[in-house]
């Protein structure tokens, strides 16, 4: 990717981040409380994997295995 293609690419994502602020500006705390509860239920669901693609990625960049997601990462299974 040259540095023009990574400019690029950071101002689409800094576009799409103040589109997005402006679309939660206007919800209510409950509204956004909901949103939040979602996300980090979808995280917990996804942990195995979340943490299973971090042990592949540490492992291939070098990583011992006593490096894995799993002794590094963890995702509180705690209910919001």
């Amino acid at each position: 990717m040259t540095s023009e293609q990574i400019k690029s690419e950071i101002y689409a994502m800094g576009e799409k981040a103040r589109s997005a602020a402006r679309a939660l500006a206007i919800l209510s705390a409950d509204q956004k409380n909901g949103i939040l509860r979602a996300m980090a239920q979808g995280i917990r669901s996804a942990a195995a994997d979340i943490l299973a693609a971090n042990a592949v990625q540490l492992l291939a960049n070098g990583g011992s295995a006593s490096m894995t997601a799993s002794s590094n990462v963890v995702i509180n299974s705690a209910a919001a």
